[in-house]
């Protein structure tokens, strides 16, 4: 389990659900379809928020996206599974975004961007076709933002300001053994690497 200020915990819930969605389609890698529909799963997720706001249909992304992917031939349920370059992407645009926005961590709402923002995976695709748009996706995150009770009056103390430089990213991983290791980056890439080598 990762631990730090690169995720928030939405954003970390999602990444094992799209371990889970690999492991459901028999895949031996996690790819971009795998993380739309990790961010399609969570009711209660930011980013279906998100997509209600921009009139998609949640459910209708969901089979169109069943109805692309082919099942695999993997067996079994895997704790670890390799990101495409294209899901990696992602992840490196959703922490840019949360950071251009000056967000603390990137959550469900910038991973739905980052995947918008790649244009080229499969998530993408599915996104585009259903009219979701980089642009629309930031003023709907922004709306959110201002439309939030729990915005900046309650938020203040956890938010950093905009344009705030990251000077360090601190980085808990928890093993299966329940032994814990911690580690320090000293810029968010450094830490987005770390991240995609685990």
């Amino acid at each position: 389990m990762l631990h730090g200020n690169d995720f928030s915990q939405g954003a970390r819930d999602a990444l094992m659900l799209a371990l889970d969605e690999a492991n459901r389609l028999g895949h031996e890698y996690v790819g971009t379809e795998h993380l739309l529909l990790a961010l399609l799963r969570a009711p209660d997720a930011t980013s279906v928020e998100l997509l209600a706001r921009l009139s998609v249909d949640v459910d209708e992304l969901r089979s169109t996206v069943d109805r692309i992917v082919t099942g695999g031939k993997t067996a079994g349920c895997s704790a670890e599974l390799p990101y495409t370059s294209r899901s990696k992407q992602v992840l490196e645009l959703s922490m840019a975004a949360a950071s251009e926005l000056g967000h603390p961590c990137a959550g469900t709402e910038h991973l739905l961007l980052g995947l918008v923002r790649e244009r080229e995976g499969i998530g993408a695709q599915v996104l585009i076709a259903s009219g979701v748009t980089a642009d629309d996706t930031v003023r709907a995150i922004l709306s959110l933002q201002g439309s939030s009770q729990d915005g900046a009056a309650t938020n203040a103390h956890t938010r950093a300001p905009p344009g705030a430089q990251v000077t360090r990213v601190v980085i808990e991983v928890q093993h299966a053994d329940g032994a814990v290791t911690r580690h320090e980056c000293d810029t968010m890439r450094d830490a987005i690497v770390f991240l995609l080598d685990l």
